[in-house]
């Protein structure tokens, strides 16, 4: 008896780690935040501005599962609660951050990421000034066949 509830045991903690390492939508995310990034960094270098050592992305509005450690040069933060930030954090809004941030829409087959470069910056003790920079935005499409979204389109804008 015992051991069947340890076999039982061990596939049951093991089907929520194979299910998560296989998540569709986190990967889309993760394809989508790399290949903006990469833009952006192009855009930058053609107008001569230096590099950014680390992005900085909003995690609210970011499924549950995400892999924070599957990006790097990220800096993830939130903005829901300014008066709970550090200090330190709060000085770095004073000044102005430049957020990215990422919003999901499904509408039938077709699932659209954008991802968008705001400045951020906070004006009053519990008021913040959000200005769109930039934004990608990838349209998938879901195929049947291969049971995997596939990317259809890809769009690029500043400001």
């Amino acid at each position: 008896m015992k051991r069947i509830f340890c076999i039982m045991l061990i596939v049951f903690s093991y089907l929520p780690l194979k299910a998560q390492q296989e998540n569709q939508l986190n990967n889309i995310i993760i394809s989508s935040l790399r290949s903006y990034i990469s833009w952006n960094n192009s855009l930058r270098d053609r107008l001569d501005l230096s590099s950014l050592n680390c992005y900085y992305l909003c995690k609210d509005g970011l499924p549950l599962s995400f892999p924070y450690d599957s990006l790097e040069n990220i800096v993830y933060g939130s903005l829901e609660n300014i008066e709970g930030l550090t200090s330190m954090y709060k000085r770095k809004l004073n000044e102005g951050i430049g957020f990215l941030f990422v919003n999901i829409n499904l509408t039938g087959a077709n699932l659209t990421i954008t991802v968008s470069g705001k400045d951020v910056k906070r004006i009053k003790k519990r008021q913040l000034h959000i200005a769109i920079v930039d934004w990608g935005q990838y349209t998938y499409e879901y195929s049947c066949e291969t049971r995997e979204w596939e990317l259809k389109q890809v769009k690029y804008g500043e400001l």
